[in-house]
């Protein structure tokens, strides 16, 4: 198989490390691998990929973005990737991810980086698989992201080799002479970019709190991105801990070359997700104390090590660490040992075991030859005036197309100005994507230099749809009802509103089954809009009632069965969406008013039907 791993720079340790590792593990299996990076300075082993192709880094973020993303795009179009797999959320379209960053922490990173909000990414790549190693991940997928357990993976953490026991003593002794500290003294390392969250503030006034004859020896060294020295010593005399006995060590030494030196990690954090390098001092054989805020703390529940509950106070980290500092010599006897018995060293195996079997669920992208052969099709349609040809209009053209045993669905956009930069196919993709596990995606695009067309092309999911009577007949009808219920409910959920959810842009389900799993697709996403979830009351009524206004054709052929399914589509709403009862019945009596007002919808219900809505609800 050929992997394409994309990494947007070698700064971050974790990913750099996940790359040369993944890929010595491709390697030896056989697989070939390409590593798409901005950086032109490899990283350590990265040998093992057999091609490297670095893009353009202008030194601006935002940009950057938008170069990485575009020559990921282009390199997938070549189609000769069977696997993608990204170590930046900023790259979209990626078969698998691991996810670095799950939260947001100021409005600047929501105004400027909306990338990196994991969430979305989540719901816009339903089709991805992503990876997670601790239970508050989990969370954030599920919760924050909307990702299906069937697209979540389970992996071990991740666990630097440059941590393991060394051997060479007088590595040690160097470090800490550099350091300045004798033998007597006990090093007590943090690690901490944000030093709020991840409790600086507590690990002094913990140090603080420490009888006299303990204090006096402990020397607490931090590692973090900002290095300033006064702060730190600032810091430390506020919260009552000596300022000489103090060092902020910047980043001009990594963990793996203090952990040597160290006698002890302190990581009493007020949140963190993973907490990579708790494992870390675990693997040197160094005592760690932490607080169960840290996702990885479930690895050290089933050690020697105290993990402080929460809520937590500075007492409650003074007493564990006064109780680690008594054991230190037992505790780094007994480490080694239980590390080996907690078997966290085939992350790798696990990761590349994903890649090689899951199901690729990727739509297949056609090739410019293929695009082309389809869009002839499409125009022979037109000027034939084909039933095959569903809508030719002034704006856009509709029609089916068989290919190669295939069937697919065009749309042409018709006579582009200068003006719209192809605003019309840019809306249209962007809408489809957000509906990827309700609508089938574009597998093709083409444009027309002599009529000025653009072209989208679409697997083909069904001929019918629900505003023609054909489906209420069918054994599974309330079934249906029910799932075009479910799917408005999901997206209303997910901050996702369609602008034009009437009948006949939900349709059967009956030849796109693979990368569009629901019986039901809600298709024509020209204008689809998303918000931060869940969606606002007004949208969801006008929705809801947009899609039972435009039953119109099967409450005149049969009043009795139009009342039952109408009723199994509500109850396929109220079912999945998040809302509490009262709100729902709320919800429902404004949509039979806005039905009755006839506003902005496409009515065709008889008059009388209105009266039964106290029935049906």
């Amino acid at each position: 198989m050929h992997f394409l791993l994309v990494l947007k720079n070698h700064g971050d340790q974790d990913a750099a490390m996940d790359v040369r590792n993944l890929a010595a593990l491709a390697h030896k299996r056989k697989h070939h691998v390409t590593l798409l990076t901005q950086e032109k300075a490899m990283p350590k082993s990265s040998h093992h990929a057999l091609k490297v192709i670095t893009c353009k880094s202008l030194g601006i973020g935002m940009l950057d973005d938008w170069l990485l993303r575009r020559a990921f795009r282009r390199e997938m179009s070549t189609g000769k990737y069977d696997r993608s797999l990204s170590f930046s959320p900023v790259v979209e379209g990626a078969d698998f991810y691991i996810p670095r960053r799950f939260r947001i922490h100021s409005g600047l990173d929501h105004l400027l980086r909306r990338p990196v909000r994991l969430w979305q990414l989540c719901q816009t790549q339903i089709h991805s698989y992503f990876m997670y190693v601790t239970k508050p991940q989990e969370f954030s997928l599920q919760i924050m992201g909307g990702v299906p357990q069937a697209r979540l993976v389970k992996i071990d953490p991740e666990i630097h080799e440059e941590c393991l026991p060394r051997r060479d003593s007088r590595a040690r002794d160097q470090l800490r002479l550099q350091l300045d500290l004798s033998e007597k003294h006990i090093c007590i390392v943090q690690i901490a970019d944000d030093w709020r969250l991840q409790g600086v503030d507590n690990s002094l006034a913990a140090l603080a709190g420490l009888p006299n004859s303990i204090r006096a020896v402990c020397r607490y060294a931090l590692i973090s991105r900002d290095s300033s020295q006064r702060k730190l010593e600032s810091l430390a005399e506020r919260c009552g801990f000596s300022p000489r006995n103090v060092i902020n060590l910047g980043t001009t030494l990594t963990l793996a070359e203090v952990l040597p030196a160290a006698d002890l990690l302190l990581h009493p954090a007020r949140e963190e997700e993973a907490g990579t390098m708790l494992l870390d001092a675990m693997a040197s054989g160094t005592p760690v104390v932490c607080t169960d805020s840290c996702g990885y703390s479930i690895f050290l529940h089933k050690t020697c090590c105290p993990v402080i509950p929460t809520p937590y106070h500075a007492e409650a980290v003074t007493d564990a660490l006064a109780f680690t500092i008594l054991h230190l010599n037992t505790l780094k006897k007994l480490l080694p040992t239980e590390f080996v018995r907690l078997g966290l060293k085939n992350r790798y195996i696990q990761l590349l075991h994903a890649m090689e079997t899951k199901p690729c669920l990727r739509p297949t992208a056609l090739d410019q030859e293929t695009a082309r052969a389809i869009v002839q099709l499409h125009q022979k349609n037109l000027s034939d005036h084909s039933r095959a040809a569903l809508k030719d209009e002034a704006k856009r053209a509709i029609s089916r197309v068989t290919y190669n045993q295939t069937r697919y669905l065009v749309k042409e956009f018709k006579r582009r100005a200068w003006w719209h930069f192809g605003s019309q196919v840019k809306r249209t993709r962007q809408g489809t994507e957000l509906l990827a596990l309700y609508t089938p995606q574009v597998c093709g695009e083409c444009h027309d230099d002599d009529t000025g067309s653009d072209y989208l092309i679409f697997p083909d999911c069904g001929d019918g749809n629900f505003f023609q009577p054909d489906y209420a007949f069918l054994e599974n009808a309330p079934q249906l009802y029910a799932a075009c219920g479910r799917i408005l409910a999901e997206l209303h959920d997910a901050g996702i509103y369609h602008h034009d959810a009437k009948p006949a842009n939900f349709v059967r389900n009956e030849f796109c089954k693979g990368p569009c799993p629901h019986e039901v697709c809600l298709v024509d996403c020209d204008n689809v809009t998303r918000s931060t979830p869940p969606l606002d009351a007004p949208l969801r009524i006008h929705n809801l009632a947009q899609f039972i206004a435009g039953t119109g054709k099967l409450a005149r052929k049969d009043r009795v069965l139009w009342r039952s399914l109408i009723s199994a589509f509500c109850e396929g709403y109220n079912r999945n969406a998040m809302l509490p009862v009262g709100d729902l019945d709320q919800l429902w009596q404004r949509v039979w008013r806005t039905i009755e007002s006839q506003s902005h919808i496409e009515f065709t219900l008889p008059e009388d039907c209105l009266e039964e809505s106290t029935q049906i609800n």
